[in-house]
């Protein structure tokens, strides 16, 4: 059964559309400990006002470290973590409360209304963030709850709040979103039928927390294709948080779903809903294979949290427990492998662990829980459990010892997997598969073998705080989320990190895309100058007295006369002229001690700068104030904000500093977005046609006429100076929040950051000042772009769907010289020799042979009805046809084999369509093959509204821009012929490029199989776990149009791995470590590995323990040879093994320096696969040669410490390779490739 947090263990970071997932929030406890609010409305001030106490001494101590240059960047835990998790919290809500400070929830009706506005398939919007990163500490975002196909393992859900529903049916290895267009993008629960796979039902709320509010549980009948309400539909500012929701193990039809204000049942699979119980319930499990029996955790925080049963499949409960502690809360778990155990986390006195093994007649203390309250036990072992937390540990006696198993960062004890354990799964399908939602994603644990294995790639859930362009290149860009660091995509489209824990506010100089900034939490502002590759420094230590503590995420800009001055305000406000590396103080007294949220520096006038804060009171309070100075901070005019809510963003006019507008949060109706005239002196209402939700950012579009984008919690909205309200342009994107919006100016692109849902781009309107009447679209006028959008009444701003922009053409790819008479002898997947131009799709190719043609375009009804379609030709052709103007949807209407004479549409059977209906003003993408072997050569395509006479279709009906070539795709990397031995990962690169279009995605593929894809570039797949075996490797390219490619294949082996009890070098050299391993094979069912040595050796770390399957081994100066062993423990029979391996002293590599150390370690060598080198010392060059003194490898610029891979595809043979060190220091190795 899946485990939760607690009572006091989520608190909604992300409410509405998009979410900060719910964590472990022990500051909210305290604050009930000590206030005694602990339900209804959470009043924002009062919360502040405590915290600014409980959290002195942590503020005191960051004031301290920044006057010494120290970074507050750290672990999560203790009472700092504590601080970190407030501060996110009040970061969030500050910009969401209502009109009396209380925590807003808004209107379920907005966001029922916005999801018809959403339609999938119209795609302005197109997803542009990384689907793949590093794993262990980088991760993709935060996963809260799974589902699973009952039968087939490959097919699971996964849950995030704020990154909605995805879905994989490869095991992991890709991932498609399904829950895009729901009200909300929060997902907390999620019950796969076990009857009937393709029902699936999902809480639309965060999981757990008293203040969550949500709207209910939602239902699909198409394995997520579309969602449903159930009986239980929740306006979302009144519907109860959903703590938990399970199934029955026998009746698929019975639900049992724990809120707020009770347990609620459903028998019928959510047509109505039964209250049972009217005391909060945070937790259920069905007792493994019973029909009646369930557990429940009531949750009483000033009560006592007791242990509830029923036995009637939860109609009615009965009191277990009588543990009669105040403020508890309690987490359950239960075993298949012994159904009569039920065991508790207790949260008082301690985190403890109690268990029964008798259905829950008597519990037995087993310990102290060494992470938080999460607990879990194996399928198929009751002595096997597992406590989720920041990390995870595991115990195999049955909770009475606990080994820890993961860490969360760079730790050599443990596998490194991503912090913060949400909820905990197994496989239904495959018992040895443990599966854990933590802060970074999906990751599985194999039990048998200890495996860890990430499943975070394709998860687009990440929740950014920020985005920032590069001016000079249309690709590189730069992004802060939180909880997963930084990143940013280089020129190149490759993705890499930046910094760590929570990235804030990010920036690139618009004259040099190397130069980049970011910062961590409180303003703690970070430089690159080579685009984050090698190094960055901390600039705001740099300011005179350490750096202030500013806001969470605390604001700068970039001054846009002088790349290199940088404007940023804490409590006050600071200003560099040199990047950073020196800083000016530029006011005095602005906020008495609060914090700036806001700045802007006039892009026709540095001297004016805007910015506004929390000013602090003599009561301790803030009010909203506006900033402005005419001179550069010599001295400052403060004005009141026109609103109470605080102000999120500004934005300035470019060439009248004078003209700014602002963006507020909050939930008051028409109070969204501000303008003045006058510097902030005076301001009006800008804000007709915006939903209630908080407005997060504002962009102002530059060479318009004063076109605007504000993204808010429900998407982006534009407005212009002819237009009287505000338009939505979220067409195509997802129901999330939008924290930012930047503009590419030479792409003419409009780029968003969300939270939850990654980062995304749209192109800009760009005839955003022409007036059309866009005809079928309900409410007149709209503004337009070409052809592309149309604006207008409830519909919002779409792509075309009313305005065809014919052309008096049309343009047909033509192959030539190429044999045959079937469609499919047509090479579309090549260049085409010519593109041709017809007036109408009728045309009689006198004289021609030997020739295929292909026409794409989008057809444009001239009125609604139902039409009729007809090809003849002479040879063969065909008609596609789609259900809108997207090529992935078209289907084949009509056909024809053979040959027809000119315009004889009813020779066959299949030259004619069915009835089809059409829209007039929508665009229909259309695709014509033609092919001509020798003989008559004729095309025609005809139409017919109703009973109207047929006709050709003619140019006035299509619209086309360009024809459409194949996309271009081959594999880079691993080169043809390469080898690789198990266990091992195959990292797939493929290079794809469209030359009239964009490449929409990158599929790869081992054989026939698919492996999985990537949407955005770099395309890169990561083939874990590889299995021995030769494959042929491919990659398919799709673009924007639906046309397809294949790469040429590229043949691999995996070799089985080395043989031996004992893998590891058979030398090494005095004073040195090596990495010794116990052979896979040996692994399965050890509970423990002790390792020793009867040579010279100064350490063996570790020497021993349940996952010391591996170990490091550092030889002695005195070391002569000798042997390596280990000791094995097994569950059963034989019991205990022994192994030892001979290593002897290795030869000096060093040529003419025997005994003198050498800085790089190499392993294995000799090699029968790849060299792996570690230097200690940064290497400035490394070159290869081969016996001959042919130079056959070169490589520069390597950081020390890190690990490299070389001679894979060596062949076998002697080498040299010469190092020349960063310090002028030069060595020479010897390296042996074997086969």
């Amino acid at each position: 059964m899946k485990k939760q947090n607690l009572f006091f263990a989520g608190i909604l970071l992300l409410l509405l559309i998009s979410a900060q997932a719910a964590m472990s929030q022990d500051w909210l406890k305290k604050y009930s400990e000590e206030t005694g609010k602990v339900s209804g409305d959470l009043n924002f001030y009062d919360v502040k006002k405590w915290a600014n106490k409980y959290f002195k001494d942590i503020e005191q101590e960051m004031a301290e470290d920044n006057k010494l240059g120290k970074s507050f960047m750290g672990s999560e835990e203790g009472k700092k973590g504590l601080y970190i998790k407030y501060k996110r919290w009040e970061w969030y809500w500050s910009t969401r409360l209502d009109k009396n400070g209380n925590l807003g929830y808004g209107n379920a009706k907005v966001f029922k209304k916005n999801t018809r506005r959403l339609v999938p398939g119209v795609n302005t919007w197109k997803s542009i963030g990384f689907t793949q990163n590093s794993g262990g500490y980088w991760g993709m975002g935060k996963a809260d709850c799974m589902g699973f196909h009952p039968t087939n393992g490959n097919i699971f859900y996964v849950g995030s709040n704020g990154g909605g529903i995805w879905k994989t049916t490869d095991g992991g290895n890709t991932y498609t979103p399904l829950g895009d267009f729901l009200p909300v993008s929060q997902v907390g629960n999620i019950i796969v039928d076990f009857a009937n796979p393709n029902t699936v039902y999902i809480s639309l709320a965060p999981r757990g927390g008293w203040m969550n509010k949500s709207m209910g549980i939602y239902k699909s009948t198409d394995a997520g294709l579309t969602w449903n309400p159930t009986a239980m539909s929740d306006e979302y500012n009144a519907g109860q948080p959903i703590y938990d929701m399970i199934s029955s193990e026998t009746n698929s039809s019975i639900l049992l779903v724990g809120r707020q204000d009770g347990i609620f049942r459903t028998a019928n699979g959510g047509s109505s809903w039964t209250k049972v119980t009217d005391w909060t319930c945070n937790d259920l499990v069905w007792k493994p294979g019973s029909a009646t029996r369930v557990y429940a955790a009531r949750d009483d925080y000033w009560g006592s949290s007791e242990v509830y049963v029923s036995d009637d499949a939860g109609v009615t409960w009965s009191k277990l427990t009588n543990i009669s502690l105040q403020h508890n809360s309690l987490t359950l778990t239960a075993t298949a492998a012994n159904s009569n155990i039920i065991a508790y986390s207790s949260q008082q006195p301690t985190k403890s662990l109690y268990v029964s093994t008798n259905n829950g007649s008597s519990f037995t203390f087993k310990s102290n829980l060494p992470q938080e309250q999460h607990i879990f036990y194996s399928k198929t072992n009751a002595n096997i459990m597992y406590n989720g937390g920041v990390n995870v540990s595991k115990s195999t006696d049955g909770g009475v010892t606990w080994v820890q198993q993961t860490h969360w960062h760079s730790h050599p004890s443990y596998v490194e997997i991503h912090a913060d354990v949400r909820n905990i799964y197994h496989s239904p399908v495959n018992n040895d598969l443990v599966y854990f939602c933590n802060d970074g994603g999906v990751a599985r644990y194999n039990e048998p073998n200890n495996q860890w294995t990430e499943l975070y790639n394709g998860l687009q859930i990440t929740q950014y705080y920020s985005i920032a362009c590069a001016q000079t290149d249309s690709v590189t860009i730069i992004a802060g989320s939180q909880d997963n660091g930084g990143s940013r995509r280089n020129a190149n489209g490759v993705w890499q990190n930046t910094n760590g824990g929570d990235a804030m506010m990010q920036a690139i100089d618009p004259t040099d895309a190397n130069v980049m900034y970011s910062t961590y939490v409180n303003g703690e502002l970070y430089r690159s100058l080579d685009g984050w590759v090698n190094n960055y420094v901390t600039i705001s230590s740099n300011i005179p007295g350490g750096k202030p503590n500013g806001a969470w995420v605390t604001p700068y800009v970039l001054d846009p006369n002088n790349h290199n001055s940088i404007v940023i305000g804490y409590d006050e406000v600071y200003r560099s002229t040199n990047r950073g590396d020196t800083w000016t103080k530029i006011s005095t007294g602005l906020t008495n001690g609060g914090e700036m949220h806001s700045i802007a520096v006039a892009q026709s006038d540095s001297r004016i700068i805007y910015c506004t804060g929390d000013q602090k009171q003599t009561d301790g309070s803030t009010i909203n104030k506006f900033f402005k100075t005419t001179n550069q901070g010599t001295s400052w005019t403060s004005y009141s904000s026109p609103a109470k809510e605080r102000i999120t963003q500004l934005a300035v006019h470019p060439t009248n500093p004078q003209v700014i507008w602002i963006t507020t949060g909050g939930w008051v109706d028409n109070q969204k977005v501000f303008k003045s005239t006058n510097g902030g002196a005076t301001w009006v209402n800008y804000s007709t046609g915006l939903p209630n939700v908080p407005t997060n950012t504002i962009v102002y579009q530059p060479g318009s006429n004063d076109a605007l984008y504000v993204g808010n919690d429900m998407g982006v909205y534009y407005r212009n100076s002819t237009m009287s309200k505000w338009e939505s342009y979220s067409a195509g994107l997802p129901n999330t929040v939008v924290t930012d919006l930047e503009i590419q100016n030479s792409a003419k692109l409009l780029r968003a950051s969300t939270y939850g849902r990654g980062a995304w781009e749209a192109r800009l309107i760009i005839n955003a000042s022409q007036i059309e009447d866009c005809k079928g679209v309900a409410g007149g006028t709209a503004a337009i772009d070409g052809c592309g959008v149309c604006a207008g009444g409830t519909t919002g701003i779409v792509p075309n769907t009313s305005c065809c922009n014919p052309g008096t053409a049309i343009a047909v790819q033509r192959w030539n010289n190429v044999s045959g008479n079937s469609v499919s002898d047509i090479p579309v997947n090549t260049t085409p020799s010519q593109t041709i131009y017809l007036d109408a799709l009728d045309k009689d190719f006198i004289g021609e042979d030997d020739f295929g043609n292909r026409i794409t375009g989008l057809l444009c009804p001239p009125s609604t009805g139902t039409y009729k379609f007809w090809i003849a030709s002479d040879d063969a052709s065909e008609l596609w046809l789609s259900t809108n103007n997207l090529a992935t949807n078209k289907v084949r209407i009509a056909y024809l084999d053979g040959a027809v004479g000119y315009k004889h549409y009813d020779a066959t059977s299949g030259q004619a369509s069915a009835s089809i209906n059409l829209v007039k003003g929508q665009q229909y993408y259309f695709e014509v093959l033609h092919k001509e072997g020798g003989g008559d050569a004729h095309l025609t395509v005809a139409w017919a509204l109703g009973n109207e006479q047929r006709s050709p279709i003619r140019a006035g009906y299509i619209s086309q821009g360009v024809t459409n070539n194949a996309p271009t795709v081959s594999i880079s990397s691993p080169v043809n012929n390469s080898t690789y031995t198990t266990p091992t990962s195959v990292i797939i690169n493929a290079s794809a490029d469209d030359s009239d279009g964009s490449v929409t995605k990158v599929e790869f593929y081992r054989d026939a199989v698919k492996l999985g894809e990537a949407l955005s570039s770099p395309y890169q797949y990561i083939w874990t776990n590889a299995p021995a075996g030769t494959y042929v490797l491919t990659a398919k390219a799709t673009d924007n149009l639906g046309l397809v490619n294949t790469s040429s294949p590229v043949s691999i082996t995996v070799n089985a791995p080395a043989t031996g009890d004992i893998i590891g070098p058979d030398c090494m050299a005095k004073s040195e470590s090596k990495i010794f391993s116990v052979n896979p094979t040996l692994i399965s069912g050890a509970n423990n590995f002790s390792w020793w040595s009867n040579a010279s050796v100064q350490g063996i770390v570790p020497s021993g323990g349940s996952t010391a399957y591996s170990t490091s081994i550092s030889s002695g100066a005195g070391f002569g040879g000798g042997q390596i062993c280990v000791g094995i423990n097994y569950n059963g029979a034989p019991y205990y093994q022994s192994f030892c391996k001979n290593v002897s002293l290795c030869p000096a590599l060093r040529a003419g320096e025997t005994g003198k150390r050498s800085f790089i370690s190499i392993f294995p060598n000799p090699s029968i696969d790849a060299f792996i080198l570690k230097s200690e010392k940064a290497v400035r060059t490394l070159i290869v040669t081969n016996n001959e003194g042919e130079q056959i490898y070169t490589l520069t610029g390597v950081e020390d410490g890190k690990v490299l891979e070389l001679g894979r595809n060596f062949s076998a043979g002697n080498y040299v390779t010469y190092i020349k060190y960063e310090d002028g220091s030069e060595e020479t190795l010897k390296l042996i490739k074997v086969k």
